[in-house]
């Protein structure tokens, strides 16, 4: 059954002005290494204005929306991995009222936009922002420190192995309550299928050598995050037309993460 939460975001997705097609990739090429996604998207940062740098910047409302019918709410601790140049933060910064943003990312780059284009709004947070510079795949704060963490277009670029540790130290920052918010792209979606098919013609290196799109399955990113100690809550089908992703709503399953 069709939650009235999923309708709401598939209305909304539906309104939204549909994004600029994205640009080239003009960043230059990178050699794989130990610090891989901070150099891809270092390049990619300095080789590319905020119009470009990632997919619709519009989508920030959106992304609010999503999460506030997850259950975000003013007071609460909000994780924005892979905050990018603050496309959530310049939105929910505003909505809050008492809590905590706490945007990160692996790119020094990306942070520092992000944090001028929130002081450039010229108005006063209403909850305490922190900016946190994102070291591999675990989080640096506390146990149940969290109320929710979101996710949009970070595992989308990432090995499925470090999905599952994101996922798993997540499980240890969320509080009891707590949810997961992520995006993907899933095959059953054509423009995925487009994607996979466009990246089997590279080789290793190429692939890696800039910024790539990972496509995925419902029922993979289902079992890694139940390996990583969460239940699947929902699942939001978007509009490819507009937002292009699939949004997944995770919540803590008890007994952890765990193999079985």
């Amino acid at each position: 059954m069709v939650s009235n939460a999923t309708v709401r975001v598939r209305d909304r997705l539906k309104r939204t002005a549909p994004p600029a097609a994205p640009a080239p990739d003009v960043a230059p090429p990178v050699e794989p290494g130990p610090d891989i996604y901070e150099a891809l998207y270092e390049s990619h940062a300095t080789a590319h204005a905020d119009e470009t740098v990632v997919g619709g910047l519009h989508l920030g409302p959106v992304e609010l929306e999503i999460l506030v019918d997850q259950g975000l709410r003013p007071n609460h601790t909000l994780v924005d991995l892979g905050c990018g140049i603050g496309r959530l933060a310049c939105e929910v910064a505003g909505w809050m009222d008492g809590g905590e943003y706490i945007g990160t990312d692996v790119s020094d780059t990306m942070l520092a936009r992000a944090a001028t284009r929130l002081a450039e709004l010229g108005a006063t947070p209403g909850c305490t922002v922190r900016w946190l510079k994102q070291q591999g795949t675990t989080f640096d704060l506390p146990d149940g420190s969290a109320d929710m963490i979101s996710a949009f277009s970070v595992f989308t670029h990432i090995e499925h192995e470090d999905t599952y540790n994101f996922l798993r130290d997540g499980r240890r920052v969320i509080r009891p309550d707590g949810r997961f918010v992520f995006s993907c792209l899933p095959m059953d979606l054509l423009p995925s299928r487009y994607i996979f098919e466009a990246s089997a013609r590279l080789s290793f290196s190429e692939r890696w050598g800039r910024v790539r799109n990972v496509t995925t399955s419902m029922d993979l990113m289902d079992s890694i995050s139940r390996m990583a100690g969460w239940e699947t809550e929902r699942w939001i089908p978007t509009t490819t037309d507009y937002f292009g992703q699939t949004i997944c709503v995770l919540r803590p399953r008890a007994g952890g993460p765990g193999v079985d």
